[in-house]
């Protein structure tokens, strides 16, 4: 069924959307935010970022860090280099997008990150503070208040940000230097590392 074929490759079932077809690719739609499941092709590789954990890699890839490693000849899994290129194996599979690039943050793509993480995806971040950073954002896309967001707390783990929920100015910072924009702190309309990480999401390669 729908929630099997979804657990099988790591996309996010609500209980409510039904896989779209059952081929190479499976096609999950998320609330206007397309995940699409590519088996990787063989010899895809991946270039290590700064703050990359071979475990995260091969959560990206919808594989596991063991098959990564054992491809590479890794013999320790929580020693891997900035700018390593790692062989994803045969069969592997990734996660792309069909959202819009256009360096604004709104519900599609705040949905889009949601479902990335494995999260809820209702296409808000919830429990943020009034900054520079969420007024630029849509404001369908938040919701403020405390406590923090999920989907904020999953991006600054990945990003090397500190994690705390909240999207702010060091968040902003630490996403642009991941991302090899320009780094001021600031999320401009658009923005350009806003639009980077729409074009990654659609690649499969954030």
């Amino acid at each position: 069924n729908a929630r099997a074929i979804c657990r099988y490759f790591g996309i996010a079932y609500n209980g409510k959307k039904k896989s779209n077809s059952v081929e190479k690719t499976i096609k999950v739609e998320v609330k206007g935010a397309v995940s699409k499941v590519e088996p990787a092709k063989k010899g895809d590789t991946y270039t290590v970022r700064s703050g990359d954990t071979l475990s995260e890699i091969a959560e990206d890839f919808g594989t596991t860090a063991k098959a990564i490693a054992e491809a590479n000849g890794i013999k320790n899994p929580d020693k891997i280099n900035v700018g390593q290129r790692l062989t994803i194996p045969k069969g592997s599979a990734r996660k792309t997008y069909n959202i819009t690039a256009d360096g604004y943050m709104g519900p599609e793509t705040v949905r889009a990150l949601q479902d990335y993480f494995g999260l809820v995806a209702d296409g808000e971040m919830w429990g943020q503070v009034r900054n520079q950073a969420t007024l630029a954002f849509n404001q369908k896309a938040v919701r403020y208040g405390s406590g923090g967001s999920p989907v904020v707390r999953a991006l600054q783990k990945k990003i090397g940000a500190k994690v705390d929920g909240y999207w702010g100015t060091n968040t902003t910072r630490a996403l642009q230097r991941y991302l090899g924009t320009p780094v001021d702190g600031e999320v401009w309309r658009p923005s350009t590392a806003i639009k980077e990480m729409q074009r990654r999401l659609n690649a499969g390669t954030f």
